[in-house]
């Protein structure tokens, strides 16, 4: 009697102690989501999307459109030529959609030759 007890409990504790249905932070994660500019609200294609600290990326469709798997504690960084760069941490979305400005450079005047 005491043996099964001990191989009920054995038995149990793996079970009852092997959580899988709950997120840690460095669970994957998929995220979605939509880039648009953020005057025209337009889609843009070509957005480059990367894992901050790594070589995980992806890039918007023709429609804006991404699609990925990261971690939950991680944060994507949203870039295009033109465009100010943006850094959104992931968290507990599972849908990003971000507007981009663009980049305005200031330069000074040209200087009068006299």
């Amino acid at each position: 009697m005491i043996k099964i007890l001990f191989i009920c409990t054995f038995i149990a504790s793996f079970t009852w102690g092997n959580k899988t249905d709950t997120l840690t932070p460095d669970s994957p994660k998929s995220i979605h989501g939509i880039v648009t500019d953020s005057v025209t609200g337009k889609p843009i294609p070509e957005v480059i999307i990367m894992v901050k600290g790594t070589e995980i990326g992806t890039v918007t469709n023709a429609e804006g459109h991404y699609k990925m798997v990261t971690l939950k504690n991680s944060a994507l960084v949203f870039s295009k030529e033109g465009m100010k760069t943006q850094e959104i941490p992931v968290g507990e979305e599972s849908e990003i959609n971000i507007q981009m400005k663009k980049e305005t450079k200031h330069t000074k005047p040209p200087k009068k030759i006299k």
